[in-house]
């Protein structure tokens, strides 16, 4: 049985040379089944205080012997606090299920949240219907996936969330959900904040129904000290710099990438499926710039100069 972390900031656990450390794990095999989830552990929470919105202990399924968490409808609500954080770069995993039967599943991340407070900011929502479609809403658009699901079956999300670079990015079995800029208030798309509060897991579905679903093996890491990849670093390049006219930047395929002045303004910020992106310099006033990649939970910096 893996170890129940009970506290997400005493109890911190290093996972190896410094590099990581684990700050909350549950795969709820320590409970009972038919308990609640936030009744058996307090570092949860319904939606609100007054709101009896737990998630029930299960034993009918599970990635991981022997129980999972299961989501049964808009009556259910379960919500793990995180930080919150304003700083720092963070990744949040679990494994997810959704039965047969069920109209679909859905879940969001929150720049803040409080049981106490009818004041939330969201800053992504993740949709899924009955028969394997995934939508999610990042920056106020919803954007229909490529990326499927099959019932029945167990699979796997890892947000990785840089609040000192304001990106996020999501993969689903691996494959890149979406990235973006963190801090846009989902609701609209306006600025919102640069905090991470809590990760939401509601019963519904694409199509505001009745969701089912089950999640296990939920972790949150901090991967704040992780050191830099020395040859991804080697392999991006902006060229030619300085220009005048156009340069390319080579980049990992599936990174974010924004270019910002070298006051920390935001000027662009583009997810590239491939490994290049063009710059005009011709758009830019001369000067220095700064080109940030983010590729899988790491952050770059190379200066480019317009003349």
């Amino acid at each position: 049985m893996k170890k129940l972390y009970t506290t997400l900031a005493v109890l911190a656990i290093s996972l190896g040379m410094g590099a990581q450390v684990s700050i909350f794990e549950d795969n709820f095999d320590a409970y009972t089944a038919g308990d609640g989830v936030v009744a058996s552990n307090p570092l949860w929470s319904n939606w609100t205080s007054t709101a009896a919105s737990d998630a029930i202990v299960s034993a009918d399924f599970s990635s991981s012997p022997s129980n999972s968490a299961f989501v049964n409808g808009q009556a259910t609500d379960l919500v793990l606090p995180i930080g919150p954080y304003t700083s720092g770069k963070y990744i949040i995993s679990f494994n997810m299920m959704i039965p047969t039967g069920s109209t679909g599943a859905y879940f969001n991340g929150m720049h803040t949240w409080s049981a106490n407070s009818a004041a939330y900011e969201w800053a992504f929502d993740v949709f899924f219907d009955g028969a394997g479609a995934v939508s999610y809403t990042l920056g106020g658009t919803n954007t229909p996936s490529s990326l499927t699901y099959n019932l029945d079956q167990w699979f796997n999300f890892r947000i990785m969330v840089d609040l000192d670079n304001d990106s996020v990015s999501a993969k689903m079995n691996n494959e890149v959900l979406f990235a973006g800029q963190w801090s846009i208030n989902n609701n609209g798309g306006g600025a919102g904040l640069n905090q991470l509060a809590a990760m939401d897991f509601f019963g519904t579905d694409m199509n505001s129904g009745e969701g089912t679903y089950y999640i296990d093996d939920v972790a949150v890491i901090d991967y704040t000290g992780v050191g830099v990849d020395e040859n991804l670093n080697n392999a991006i390049a902006v060229y030619p710099n300085p220009s005048s006219n156009v340069s390319i930047v080579n980049v990992p395929q599936s990174s974010f990438v924004q270019l910002l002045d070298m006051n920390g303004k935001l000027l662009m910020s583009q997810f590239v499926v491939g490994s290049q992106l063009t710059l005009n310099a011709t758009e830019f006033a001369t000067g220095t710039y700064l080109v940030r990649v983010n590729h899988n939970g790491q952050s770059f910096t190379k200066k480019w100069m317009v003349k």
